[in-house]
């Protein structure tokens, strides 16, 4: 047996300057190369040893959301010899407080500050340096436990699930023989790291094959298309939930284009051609996935066969896997050559595998577990008499080795956002609630066939006081863990056994299965634009929404749907909701409240990259030459510039800010630049202005390398691409103001500039431009010839902590002293050639 450790050090890319993980922070990008990821690891690493003290096999709890330092901070945890407990980002206090209890840990390892009432100790992930020098001088050992996985985070007795450094590292290597190692692989992270799916196939297996992992910062599905696009991803790691979720963008994009039934028309066509001629099809949908998605692997729950086969219809491969916890975690896997939809593939290398006389699955090898955290109970129900593990789930095998998932043994449901329910978990916190005397928890499918959380009560209280009670005990309960439907039970009892337990799949086929939708209802949109987003993410019926209709309760939303409802609120709406606050939204009422029904923003147009490529950069060279900067001389009778060596003291890119009241500004700052730094700026514009016509907006594009900048409404997108840009080495010049002034007096600044000058996290460079609006001020046709003086300031180092309205007003403050200049005669620029 071997570690991971052992197969990355076995890796030549591993000690390469080569991309291997990056996520967006605020504006900008962070990256790690795989020598870096490595030098970081073993920092880390001693760091836990020495300077937090902790001893080989101390348990570790870490909670934190995804992100290169969460995974640096998990594989330092294991290199240290330590032992990892990873915990979902939104793990409750009670939750946190039982696993540290019963793993008996040393540590937590969290975003939050210290926290001096925890009886842990508490380190900041900030506060682990990625610098610190080489690592422990051995590898732990296979043998050895490399962490504790407790699953979806149960509210009753908490049970983790023992994995060694040998575990992870063979199902590693199992999974090779999925992922084509001829493919370039850039793989966008969405589930948690705290999943072992996402440990294995969406870290250690891209990072073994020499790909690399983009983290994203929210999992709804137009940040998703972002992502993709800015990343160039190739493959993701999903739960059938979030692959609907990303369709359903998809389709609706369609049907509000007005293409639906060209949409159905193309579908039924395309599933019947080739892979890359549907592609080739549907080259517009590939597009908005960023033009590269090539395939996505699933698990975590049951995949519906017309979910899979409607990504395979746009010619992106979906390949649905199974696996557990306990067996780190894929156990079968369809391939790249063979998918069958309905079937989650053959069991991987490395396993045996055979179906019990129940129909249970049951393995052994290398990846599975020896048992649960001293528990001993649980561990030897978990295993038959001749040591096969008992997965719990029943299966058929058909003659070429594919399975066929039925369903579960175990009083568990596993929802299609990929976590897991313990319906005694949920019993208990409704059972706790006054005047609940019975009831049941089951996974009710609905209408698309996923399960969800049911509770069946049984008693005689009214209605509106089994909805109160649902909803206290929802209050109770983590998000993935609460009550979306309820119904009374018949009966004066529920169905039990002779030893007393529910007769659960009795009460679940009682069930009357929910309410569908005509097969055209998708084609009927209420007047209430946040109606028909609601009803559709929810699958519920429009006309039944109510300002009273509880978000969880009435219409079923999820974490993940809640996250999607927030992407599409922005994407349709222009409306900017953090997730945290619909988490807290309770009802439709609520909600329409917190969006008061504002305007459909249009977004800005889609900057092209063509500007900033080779050929164009030469030729804007050539034109500013002999066309921008001559015509700059006729209008300018005596141009000087003022404190050009500050920019002689800045490094890489730059936030260039000026005062703006003529068109005559952008060609003065031009011409001022030394041309190094002229030809890696790129200059914000109103995309309302000059990109409304698409030949001035080439022009502009190539002569001046504007791009457009939105200037009303949601402002993040263009925002974002200014970070884009700096990432890539691009200066940015932006006229804060937002439009020219008519008087050439200052005007205030937008808001904007501050979130841009904290977001970036590079100097900004204040200039002050005065004598342009004598030339050409705004509404002028004709220009008249006169002087401009320029001054450019000293370079601003802002604190991405400061508050950005602060800083709006310290740049606003920098850039008025600035067109104001001393008395003293600037000098006159002695040879124009150099700057243009």
């Amino acid at each position: 047996m071997t570690t991971i450790f052992d197969l990355f050090d076995a890796r030549p890319h591993f000690r390469s300057d080569k991309l291997a993980m990056s996520i967006r922070i605020g504006l900008r990008q962070e990256r790690w190369t795989f020598a870096e990821y490595r030098n970081a690891v073993d920092s880390i690493a001693v760091q836990l040893l020495n300077e937090y003290a902790l001893a080989p096999c101390d348990r570790v709890l870490i909670c934190a959301p995804n992100s290169p330092r969460t995974a640096l901070a998990l594989h330092g945890i294991f290199r240290a010899g330590l032992v990892a407990v990873p915990l979902d980002a939104g793990a409750t206090s009670s939750f946190i407080a039982k696993v540290a209890h019963e793993t008996e840990a040393s540590a937590l390892i969290t975003v939050e500050a210290p926290c001096e009432e925890s009886p842990l100790r508490m380190i900041p992930l900030s506060a682990l340096r990625t610098d610190a020098g080489s690592g422990p001088p051995n590898w732990p050992a296979a043998g050895e436990i490399a962490e504790i996985v407790y699953t979806s985070g149960t509210t009753g007795t908490p049970k983790g699930v023992v994995l060694t450094h040998g575990n992870i590292a063979a199902n590693v290597q199992s999974i090779l023989s999925v992922v084509p190692s001829n493919e370039e692989l850039r793989l966008l992270s969405v589930l948690p790291l705290s999943h072992m799916l996402e440990q294995t196939v969406g870290l250690a297996m891209p990072l073994l094959l020499g790909g690399s992992v983009h983290y994203a910062k929210s999992r709804h599905s137009p940040a998703i298309r972002r992502a993709l696009k800015r990343h160039e991803i190739t493959c993701m790691v999903l739960v059938p939930q979030v692959l609907d979720l990303i369709m359903a963008g998809i389709e609706r994009e369609a049907r509000n284009r007005g293409g639906w039934p060209n949409w159905d028309t193309l579908t039924r066509v395309g599933r019947h051609l080739p892979r890359r001629l549907r592609r080739v099809l549907f080259r517009k949908v590939i597009d908005g996935l960023g033009g590269n998605l090539s395939f996505c692997m699933c698990g975590g729950a049951r995949l519906q066969p017309a979910l899979a086969l409607a990504w395979e219809t746009l010619g992106i491969r979906v390949l649905e896997g199974y696996g557990a916890t306990e067996c780190a975690p894929v156990i079968a896997s369809n391939t790249m050559e063979k998918r069958l939809p309905g079937s989650v593939g053959r069991v991987l290398p490395g396993f045996d595998l055979r179906i019990g006389d129940a129909g249970e699955i049951e393995v052994r090898g290398e990846s599975v577990f020896s048992g649960y955290w001293q528990n001993e109970g649980a561990t030897r129900d978990a295993f038959t008499e001749d040591g096969w593990f008992r997965t719990g789930d029943l299966a058929d095998q058909d003659a070429a080795g594919h399975l066929i998932i039925r369903g579960r043994l175990k009083d568990m449901i596993a929802l299609p956002s990929g976590m897991n329910v313990y319906c005694e978990d949920v019993e208990r916190a409704l059972s706790d609630v006054a005047g609940i005397d019975e009831c049941a928890v089951v996974g009710a499918p609905d209408a698309e066939g996923n399960a969800r959380v049911h509770a069946v009560v049984c008693g005689d209280l009214p209605d509106e006081q089994i909805g109160g009670a649902v909803r206290t005990a929802n209050a109770s309960l983590a998000d993935h863990q609460r009550i979306t439907a309820y119904s009374r039970w018949p009966n004066r009892s529920l169905p039990r056994t002779s030893l007393l337990k529910l007769k659960r799949s009795e009460i679940l086929s009682s069930l009357v299965t929910p309410m569908t939708s005509s097969p055209g209802a998708k084609e009927i949109r209420p007047a209430d634009p946040l109606k028909a987003l609601v009803a559709e993410i929810s699958k519920a019926d429009a006309d039944r929404i109510q300002d009273g209709s509880d978000l969880r309760l009435d219409l079923g939303f999820d974490s993940l749907m809640l996250v999607e409802l927030a992407g599409v609120l922005e994407e349709s709406l222009g409306v900017s909701m953090d997730e945290n606050q619909l988490a807290n939204t309770q009802t439709f009422g609520d909600l329409a409240k917190a969006v008061q029904a504002p305007p459909i923003l249009e977004l800005p147009p889609v900057p092209p990259a063509w500007p900033r490529q080779r050929l164009a950069r030469s030729l804007r060279r050539l034109i500013q030459r002999l066309l921008v900067f001559p015509a700059h001389r006729l209008l300018v009778s005596d141009f000087r510039v003022q404190g050009a060596g500050h920019l002689d003291r800045v490094d890489g890119p730059c936030l260039l800010i000026a005062n703006h009241s003529s068109h005559v500004d952008t060609l003065s700052i031009l011409r001022a630049l030394p041309e190094e730094r002229r030809a890696t700026t790129t200059i914000a514009a109103a995309a309302d202005y000059f990109f409304r016509n698409r030949i001035l907006a080439s022009l502009m594009a190539l002569s001046l390398n504007l791009f457009p900048f939105s200037r009303r409404g949601n402002i993040r997108e263009s925002l974002e691409f200014c970070g884009d840009l700096v990432d890539c080495g691009w200066s940015v010049l932006i006229y804060p103001e937002g439009t020219r002034s008519t008087t050439g007096e200052l005007l205030d600044f937008k808001q904007g500039i501050g979130l841009l000058a904290t977001g970036l996290k590079i100097p900004v460079v204040p200039i002050g431009v005065v004598g342009g609006h004598a030339i050409l001020s705004k509404g002028r046709q004709f220009p008249r010839r006169g002087p401009v003086t320029l001054t450019i300031g000293a370079p601003i180092t802002i604190d991405p902590e400061s508050a950005p309205d602060q800083v709006t007003r310290r740049l606003e403050d920098s850039v008025r002293s600035l067109m104001t200049p001393p008395a003293q005669p600037g000098r006159r620029q002695k040879n124009e050639k150099e700057h243009a």
